[in-house]
């Protein structure tokens, strides 16, 4: 079924002029399409006749032809409806809360792009932008979900750099296929253990410092990196500092084991030497461990570049007012 009644009635009847998009009320009908044309699915969440954001998506940018006019070639459009007012039919309703769990939607409007075999592209909400700005965002992302496999397809010769900036723009995009097949090939060829880092981060956090599997990814990314070329030590000192900072049970001098150990192997070799010693110290301050944070603020005070002396000396006057 291409229209129901409902969408034909209640939705702006500029949706359904041969010049606009071709909307899709129906989920599976859309879906037929998208598999059919191989085209992506541009997925509209939207409370029709009570959502003042949504009707101001759908009238500001989505009727509008600098918009749609770039994009309808280009991909399948299907209208995720949660109105008040009119009852949907039963199959499409029940089909509307399938993907709202599907997609974890948690306001409206949300855009969903999603590609059939390959899942989610991308998540987006309201912008204040023009309808050729918001047009020429969406063909940019597609464009870029869809260079994925190319760039990918000789991954050794990738650099560093490289790499950080595919990781960052997995992060951006959401796409778990974009992250899964990034991160696969980085476990391969990236030149530092910047994926396991990311791993050993989540590891940290769901399963704890002293987890089996969390302390052998910490054996791999220390034996990637023995002598901290790619700071991938320094990381893993931060995130147990930050990880045990936030357990009420770690006592202090435990807290800050992680940094003190790294100050103790590789500090000399390390720029940021002195906001190490600035973090210890503030963690310290505020346990009223002063005489300690004293000592740490002050050899950050001897350490830091000169024009960041005069607040480090502000810090460490604030300190001995409690002392």
């Amino acid at each position: 079924m291409k229209k129901s009644l409902f969408f034909l009635f209640f939705t702006f009847v500029s949706l359904f002029s041969e010049e606009g998009i071709d909307w899709y009320d129906s989920f599976l009908d859309a879906k037929e399409i998208a598999v059919k044309e191989k085209k992506p699915l541009f997925l509209f969440f939207s409370g029709s006749d009570w959502c003042p954001w949504c009707k101001k998506l759908q009238k500001k940018i989505l009727d509008k032809p600098a918009f749609y006019e770039p994009l309808k070639e280009k991909l399948i459009f299907a209208y995720v409806d949660f109105p008040m007012k009119v009852e949907l039919e039963p199959e499409i309703s029940e089909k509307n809360q399938e993907l709202m769990k599907m997609y974890s939607i948690e306001g409206f409007p949300t855009i969903v792009l999603t590609d059939v075999d390959k899942g989610l592209i991308t998540k987006i909400g309201y912008l204040p932008i023009s309808p050729e700005e918001y047009s020429q965002y969406i063909d940019e992302i597609l464009d870029e979900f869809y260079s994925l496999d190319d760039e990918l397809k000789d991954p050794d010769s990738l650099s560093l750099g490289q790499w950080e900036k595919l990781a960052t723009r997995a992060k951006i995009l959401g796409s778990p296929y974009y992250n899964g097949k990034v991160k696969k090939a980085g476990m391969k060829s990236c030149p530092s253990p910047l994926f396991l880092l990311e791993l050993y981060e989540e590891s940290i956090s769901k399963k704890g410092i002293d987890d089996k599997e969390t302390k052998e990814l910490k054996k791999k990314i220390v034996h990637l990196d023995p002598q901290d070329i790619y700071k991938s030590q320094y990381k893993i000192a931060l995130l147990e500092f930050y990880a045990m900072g936030e357990s009420k049970n770690t006592k202090p001098d435990e807290v800050i084991r992680p940094l003190l150990s790294y100050i103790d192997r590789f500090g000399a070799k390390n720029a940021n030497l002195w906001k190490i010693h600035l973090m210890i110290a503030h963690y310290l301050f505020s346990k009223n461990l002063v005489k300690e944070a004293l000592i740490h603020a002050k050899k950050s005070f001897k350490l830091a570049p000169e024009k960041i002396r005069k607040q480090l000396a502000d810090t460490i006057a604030s300190f001995k007012e409690k002392d």
